[in-house]
């Protein structure tokens, strides 16, 4: 699975509160775009609390802003605000940037503005810029503790664990009810410890990985060299369009009494963790399996670095896709093969009526993909989604999907890469050729 850390990360989503003094209307604003901005930050405060897709909300709060926004643009400047919020929402990350700009224009000291700038070049990976732009709001006001706390997210993105402890204990020393800040310096100060291995560390580092591992030389040289083989694989399909900084972690654990006192999720046998960039799993009783995880979360780790927030149908199909994979020492290839987990139940469902329809698949947020009524269900449509896309008739709708995934890297939302990548298609029979050939599989 892919940990997300879903209740930090939104803390890049969040407003001050209606009273903060930058985002009151000027006095003689009309009393119809005041009307349309409070209807505005009503419809993303119920964005907010929604476990389904809030696209759909935050589209109406957008309807509203931009009635405000055509009455007074020009003297109200937190209207911009609201819109680069609501933008970052939707991933039109450049409409973002330009209406929080034009808030800063107009208001040149809202530093709430500053922030979320700063969080804009935080999802474009640019955390660089992201860490200059929250100081330059903490200049502006610095006992401002989202600025640090936000500061700390992109300081941990940028492999600094250091200054964000420093940055996270400012955050916490100016608000001690932050609980997702606590939790933040939780875990950088577990990433500066390092893992709690109970044995001897063995470490193997290759052209792409850096393998931590505590069972023995042998199997951590072992894992080392299917991270390679699986990476060659996945860049066969998705060339990265940039070399990553720093190499790929891995931690991998003797036995699972370890890896779940590491702090493991349930129910799991191996993590990718998005905020820290790390792969985490312990080895199997039997080394398929083991391989089975390492491919399936390395896939996350690989696409992370320069595809943010992923659609989870994508993240999760590909990643069971890429699990089952077998070295041919003959041909000198990963071969790719159908996923053993997820194939009879994927038959169960669609024989059952129980599948969804691709396009509610295709906008599921983690919250609806993790339904734990549906999640075994949705995975295995997930799965078997792509490797039809991929493979049936000789890749007929391959190109749908590459479409889909360009889309997605130029910073399109899951609405819009949705349409680019099968807005021309005939949805209807799609599904019914992706039923029978699934059917078909062994």
């Amino acid at each position: 699975m892919m940990l997300k850390l879903v209740p930090l990360l939104l803390a890049l989503l969040l407003q001050d509160p209606a009273d903060s003094p930058n985002l009151k209307p000027p006095a003689d604003t009309p009393k119809e775009a005041v009307e349309a901005v409070e209807a505005g930050a009503k419809l993303m405060e119920e964005a907010r609390k929604m476990k389904t897709d809030p696209l759909e909300t935050v589209e109406k709060a957008i309807v509203e802003f931009k009635k405000a926004d055509r009455i007074a643009a020009k003297t109200y400047p937190a209207v911009h605000y609201h819109l680069g919020i609501c933008y970052q929402w939707t991933k039109e990350y450049n409409e973002a940037r330009r209406r929080l700009e034009r808030a800063l224009e107009m208001k040149p000291n809202f530093h709430e503005a500053m922030v979320e700038l700063a969080d804009v070049c935080a999802w474009l990976k640019d955390y660089p810029s992201a860490i200059k732009t929250y100081d330059r709001a903490l200049a502006m006001k610095p006992d401002y503790a989202l600025a640090h706390r936000n500061k700390a997210i992109s300081l941990i993105r940028n492999d600094d664990y250091k200054a964000a402890k420093e940055a996270l204990d400012k955050a916490i020393a100016l608000d001690a009810k932050d609980e997702m800040g606590k939790a933040l310096l939780k875990m950088v100060e577990k990433e500066i410890e390092g893992p709690s291995f109970g044995g001897t560390k063995y470490a193997r580092e290759s052209t792409h990985f850096i393998v931590e591992c505590d069972a023995d030389q042998a199997f951590t040289d072992w894992i080392s060299k299917n991270l390679e083989l699986i990476y060659a694989k996945y860049n066969s399909i998705f060339p990265q369009q940039a070399k990553p900084k720093n190499k790929f972690r891995c931690i991998v654990f003797r036995d699972v009494k370890e890896y779940m006192g590491y702090g493991a999720p349930a129910n799991t046998g191996g993590y990718y963790q998005d905020l820290t960039k790390k792969l985490v799993f312990y080895r199997q009783a039997k080394d398929s399996d083991t391989l089975l995880v390492l491919y399936h979360e390395a896939f996350h780790q690989f696409l992370a670095y320069y595809l943010y927030g992923a659609p989870q149908w994508f993240n999760e199909g590909h990643g069971d896709y890429f699990g089952p994979s077998a070295y041919n020492e003959k041909s000198k290839q990963m071969e790719i093969r159908t996923n053993p987990w997820r194939l009879p139940l994927i038959k169960q469902a669609i024989a059952a009526g129980r599948t969804q329809a691709f396009e509610k698949l295709m906008l599921m947020t983690q919250a609806e993909l993790y339904d734990p009524s549906m999640i075994a269900i949705n995975y295995a449509q997930s799965w078997s989604v792509v490797y039809f896309l991929w493979h049936y008739d000789s890749g007929k709708y391959a190109r749908c999907l590459q479409l889909y995934f360009k889309s997605l890297n130029k910073g399109a939302g899951l609405r819009e890469a949705y349409a680019d990548g099968f807005g021309k298609v005939n949805v209807a029979q799609l599904e019914k050729e992706w039923k029978d050939f699934t059917l078909g599989l062994k």
